[in-house]
């Protein structure tokens, strides 16, 4: 009998599918797949059309992210309405010259590339100016058997790397002649784009594909923080740092340099394996290349940053500062002998001391040693710790390259050297370090025209005499006052990102005197007045940009730091509130804000406002620093040294966070280590007063009469040195127990200045008239007047003045206590 099959419901019944074979499971599961596929994909669409129907842009349209790392960000594209044409893409013109040109070459056509970095680019003119401009009038004039074209594809900053990338590009467009001036920007190309070279070059290219995307560009703009406007640390303030400029370009300042032999001949192999890439690029378009050698500036340009080699010793290091400053006395004294002798010692101490070699190329060339000095500007540029000028393994390369492949190379260096005073390139024919004159730039295109006349590309002309000066009249004719005030805010921008703030603010100053108007070179003449203390002036600045641009947060920000020098607290708070309002991640901004706090009181909102600005930038140093001199105050002694030692590990050249440490250890009474922080200040920045000021105090405190007073000279004789400078030095000649340091009339003049610099309500500044007074021998008004300080001074040094003012009424000079007493 057969089994009846079991018919009973399952509990889902109703409910269960059919089984289904493996096959029909794996198409459903397909089709599920493709259906979402599509529905993404429609959705991506959908949100392209809509982000461009609002007229969102993709991010590569406007900029390059990579900076010429990557493929997808061409150099030159199509123009618009005319497919005929190439013409420089809108996210390439910060770092490139505006170009156009025919994108099939027409017979009987020439073209001519040039590459480089900024002197190609024509910095700080442009394209019109450059050597690539003068060979563009030059050709047609010279020999019209061809149509020439000169097309000057520099960019900005662009080092050998990315010069090969811009030269694989143009290969399409049939070029006959690749120009190649490179070979200043290897270190600094390194230092500012090593995040975006660290990249898988498959991330790179993946993100770069996305930059094509609307979407991608609308999530670029939400999440990414924009760091574009973090300063370089290294205020001036001998406590707190505002922080007012932006960084160059997004450039990397000379603070992120330090000594890397290594890195320099890595750096070096590798511009040898590009210049050999270029090579062969240029080989296999079928066309010619030129290297020309990169010239720069020896004489009239110092170098950036110097370091002691390491196996300097510390008592070697005093040795040389002794040599060095009596080097500097005796050229200033027109001792050029024990000048000479001087500063050979020093640069024997420490060969590798950058500014050391400068000076002692200085002093060569002031007593007629011509090669001497030509020696020694050599090793300064060699030594420089930040190399923005080609060294000279670099150039060695170069010639090395061309000689091995056969390629034509023009010295333009060499060429430079000829036509300099002495042979030593310097102002003559450079603006600043490696850019030349309009007159440099000549010399290179003539330099280069004579190379291609040698190989007979160019026919030599009858008339070249006429040519040169025709042409030399029409280059000359394009530099209008605006071009003049464009170059003269790009120098003081590159000196302004180098240190060199007191050139850089009076290019900054006669920028806008040419450009009226003009939103950033006001805002660059407010910053260079504020630094020159003519801060109603700058506000004015300021307020002009503002007009301009409200959302403008650097000048807001500026101005607020102009309002809290003046004292205008409520102004200033409001001022660099709106810039949070308007960056929320504006670190400036809060160290600012950090600032304002401290000195109306409020300690816990500045450590606040200090902490967001590091949270926003862990390498901030000049917040670091000023948390440390919160901290400090706060007689907090271990968390303002941490907060010192963070900021020198963010900015090992970092002078006032030194100092700071120094005078902490001092008022903790470790008066050692404080005197080797003032030393360590001192070495970094000669010119930081502060330094020199309690340096002095140390020594001082020692009977260290002459030194203190030397330390104190030093710091008088630097612009805007603190108060305390004018002060300690009128009491040491007023009151030094050695009559050999003693001077009545000095110490008077000092002392009145110090009174009229605090109002008349200081007693220390009082009390310093009354003993210069009293040195004098005018002991009747020196009483009256040391009364007086004893009424202004408060209570804990009372005692001291009354003790004074004793000694004077018995018609004793009163003197400093000797060391020990």
């Amino acid at each position: 009998m057969a089994k009846r099959r079991n018919t009973r419901p399952s509990k889902s019944r109703g409910t269960n599918e059919p089984s289904q074979s493996p096959l029909a499971h794996n198409l459903s599961w397909r089709k599920k797949l493709c259906f979402a596929a599509f529905v993404v994909l429609s959705v991506a669409c959908l949100t392209e059309c809509a982000l461009w129907a609002v007229g969102v842009r993709p991010l590569l349209a406007d900029q390059d992210p990579f900076v010429g790392f990557s493929a997808q960000a061409p150099l030159f594209v199509p123009a618009d309405n005319d497919t005929s044409q190439m013409v420089t893409a809108q996210n390439k013109l910060p770092w490139f010259n505006a170009q156009s040109f025919p994108s099939q070459k027409a017979d009987g056509t020439y073209r001519i590339f040039t590459l480089g970095g900024s002197t190609t680019f024509g910095r700080p003119y442009d394209d019109r100016t450059s050597f690539s401009g003068w060979l563009r009038e030059l050709l047609p004039a010279v020999d019209s058997r061809h149509a020439w074209e000169v097309i000057n594809a520099g960019g900005i900053s662009y080092a050998s790397h990315r010069v090969v990338r811009v030269m694989a590009e143009l290969t399409q467009y049939e070029p006959d002649l690749f120009i190649v001036y490179c070979g200043h920007n290897e270190h600094l190309e390194e230092r500012t784009y090593r995040k975006i070279q660290e990249l898988p070059p498959v991330i790179r290219e993946l993100q770069a594909r996305l930059g094509h995307s609307r979407s991608y560009a609308v999530l670029h703009r939400l999440l990414r923080r924009d760091s574009d406007n973090l300063p370089i640390s290294g205020g001036t303030e001998k406590e707190l740092a505002p922080e007012v400029k932006t960084r160059l370009d997004n450039g990397v300042g000379p603070a992120a340099f330090s000594r890397d032999d290594k890195l320099s001949e890595d750096l070096t192999t590798h511009y040898k394996f590009n210049l050999k890439q270029m090579v062969q690029i240029a080989n296999a378009a079928g066309a010619s290349i030129i290297f020309v050698t990169p010239a720069s500036n020896l004489s009239d340009c110092e170098p950036f940053k110097s370091q002691h080699a390491a196996d300097v010793a510390a008592h070697d290091i005093a040795s040389w500062e002794q040599h060095r400053d009596a080097a500097v006395r005796a050229r200033d004294g027109a001792d050029l002998i024990t000048a000479t002798a001087e500063i050979d010692e020093a640069a024997r101490i420490a060969p590798r001391h950058a500014h050391t070699r400068y000076l002692q190329g200085q002093i060569h060339l002031a007593s007629g040693d011509i090669d001497g000095a030509r020696r020694a500007f050599v090793a300064a540029g060699t030594e420089d710790v930040c190399p923005l000028r080609a060294t000279g393994a670099i150039i060695d390369a170069l010639k090395s390259v061309a000689s091995t492949a056969g390629t034509q190379l023009v010295d333009a260096a060499a060429v430079i050297d000829l036509a300099s005073p002495n042979g030593i390139p310097g102002k003559s024919l450079f603006l600043d370090h490696v850019h030349p004159t309009i007159e440099g730039h000549r010399l290179i295109a003539e330099a280069i025209l004579g190379a291609m006349l040698e190989t007979h590309v160019v026919r030599r002309s009858d008339h070249m005499e006429e040519i040169w000066d025709d042409v030399a009249a029409r280059v000359e004719a394009k530099v209008d006052p605006r071009m003049q005030g464009e170059a003269l805010r790009n120098l003081s921008k590159v000196l302004g990102w180098a240190g060199k703030t007191d050139e850089s603010n009076r290019l900054a100053l006669q920028a806008e005197s040419l450009l009226g108007g003009d939103v950033e070179t006001e805002y660059l003449a407010g910053n260079a007045l504020l630094e020159q203390n003519r801060v109603a002036e700058a506000i004015a600045k300021f307020e002009a940009v503002l007009q301009s641009e409200p959302t403008h947060t650097m000048a807001l920000n500026s101005l607020g730091t102009a309002q809290l020098k003046l004292g205008e607290f409520d102004a200033a708070l409001r001022s660099f509130e709106q810039v949070i309002k308007l960056q929320p991640d504006f670190a400036p901004a809060h160290n600012n804000l950090g600032m304002l706090y401290q000195q109306t009181g409020d300690l816990a909102a500045a450590e606040v406002h200090y902490q967001h600005a590091i949270e926003l930038n862990p390498k901030y140093a000049n917040a670091l620093n000023n948390l440390g001199v919160l901290y400090r105050k706060q007689e907090q002694w271990q968390a303002a040294i941490r907060a010192f030692q963070r900021a020198l590990e963010a900015n090992d050249q970092f002078a006032e966070a030194q100092f700071n440490w120094g005078l902490t250890l001092q008022l903790q009474g470790d008066v050692e280590g404080a005197l080797a922080h003032y030393e360590t200040s001192l070495r970094i920045d000669r010119n930081y007063a502060p330094a020199h000021t309690y340096l002095g105090i140390v020594q001082e405190s020692r009977g260290q009469w002459q030194e203190a007073a030397a330390s104190y000279r030093k710091a008088l004789e630097i612009p805007g040195a603190p108060i305390e400078a004018p002060l300690r030095m009128s009491f040491l000649l007023a009151a030094c127990p050695d009559a050999s340091v003693r001077n009545g009339n000095v110490a008077l003049s000092l002392a009145q200045q110090c009174v009229r610099a605090t109002g008349g309500k200081d007693g220390d500044a009082v009390s310093a008239v009354a003993l210069a007074h009293a040195e004098r021998g005018e002991f009747d008004r020196a009483i009256k007047i040391q009364q007086r300080a004893v009424e202004l001074s408060p209570s804990p040094s009372r005692a001291l003045q009354l003790q004074r003012l004793q000694s004077l009424q018995a018609r004793q000079p009163w003197r400093i206590p000797s060391a020990g007493r």
